[in-house]
């Protein structure tokens, strides 16, 4: 079973759900990610699944990130710290992020998601 976390009526959050469950894969229901946010394990599975980039977790088109100027402070940051920051302030996470407890991913990119799920994404 894969958890997921996004906004329910986020229409990218929508379409990858669908897009989910048509390659066969069990979903949870969307967890809000204002409500509920990955914890510290699954955002660093999430970490090594999207090789290890740290930008590739972050929602960096979002209100918060540039706020806070999380763009000329992420270079200096530890995983850990980043990992801390992401789990108090979800907003700050590229949705939908999808975990099993194994793997992990965010966003909506195809290629991505078909590499960390291994699925056709011809299908």
């Amino acid at each position: 079973m894969i958890k997921i976390y996004g906004i329910d009526h986020c229409s990218s959050t929508q379409k990858i759900a669908k897009l989910m469950k048509e390659h066969g894969f069990e979903l949870t229901d969307i967890k809000d990610i204002h409500q509920e946010t990955p914890s510290v394990k699954e955002l660093r599975i999430a970490f090594h699944s999207m090789s290890e980039q740290p930008r590739k977790l972050l929602n960096t088109s979002g209100q918060l990130y540039r706020s806070i100027g999380l763009k000329d402070k992420v270079d200096q940051m530890t995983a850990d710290e980043l990992f801390d920051l992401l789990h108090q302030e979800g907003m700050l996470i590229k949705r939908p992020f999808l975990t099993d407890g194994k793997r992990a991913s965010t966003g909506t990119s195809l290629k991505d998601l078909s590499r960390i799920w291994e699925f056709d994404q011809k299908k």
